[in-house]
């Protein structure tokens, strides 16, 4: 598919930005081919981001391409009055791969994130309703969740809240509506113990949720909650 996107563009002399802040992040199998190496030279923009794999605070990226892609970013007006890029961050950024430190770092950070994710998938495993639904990320920083039909978790949030877990509710993420049973959660910030104990508010708060809806029997209950039940509020 991703190869047949390459080929459309081309024949449509259409440009293609790739946003692909991640692809350092891998944890099981290494990331896909990126488009830009699929394509003709002048059809893909690759970027890529150093607040992702060094310090948020940096906001600052790269990008890849033809030169004459790059020549027409450079030579601007912005960039030769002194405005876009930070240049203190920059030198920085540049200071920190002349010193070859970037490629131990990334590895560091692999094993240290695929921890976390991993901790965040078995507290899933443990305490989510039976009913809900996720996949492992191969990479990245989130995990997404899928609710039962008829569910939305732009309801379940401030209930989360309240219980001390967040996440961000799907339909944040879709243009003209959609999303709404879907959940997105976070594992590159907190320790492994801390994401456990995440998982285990948030699976039951939703077990509540699921559970009170339908007025489970006892042995539903049982077979729908695995981990014990937590208190909405510490």
């Amino acid at each position: 598919r991703r190869a047949a996107l390459a080929r459309l563009a081309e024949a449509h002399g259409l440009l293609i930005l790739e946003d692909d802040v991640y692809h350092e992040l891998w944890y099981d199998v290494p990331p896909p081919t990126p488009l830009r190496g699929l394509a003709e030279p002048g059809t893909v923009i690759q970027l890529g981001s150093f607040s992702k794999i060094l310090a948020p605070g940096l906001r600052l990226g790269w990008l890849v391409a033809a030169p004459e892609m790059v020549a027409r970013c450079v030579d601007s007006g912005l960039l030769d009055s002194g405005g876009g890029v930070n240049h203190f961050t920059a030198h920085v950024a540049a200071a920190y791969l002349d010193l070859g430190l970037l490629d131990g770092h990334i590895a560091r950070l692999q094993t240290t994130y695929r921890g976390r994710r991993d901790a965040l998938l078995d507290g899933l495993a443990r305490f989510m309703p039976s009913d809900c639904r996720w996949t492992a990320p191969s990479g990245g920083f989130f995990v997404w969740v899928q609710l039962p039909e008829g569910y939305d978790s732009g309801a379940l949030l401030p209930v989360a809240e309240q219980a001390g877990v967040s996440f961000v509710p799907g339909a944040r993420f879709c243009v003209g509506g959609g999303g709404e049973r879907y959940l997105r959660l976070a594992f590159s910030l907190f320790p492994e113990a801390e994401l456990v104990e995440g998982a285990r508010r948030l699976g039951a708060v939703a077990g509540k949720e699921i559970l009170g809806r339908h007025r489970a029997p006892e042995r539903e209950i049982k077979r729908l909650l695995p981990g014990r039940a937590v208190p909405t509020k510490d």
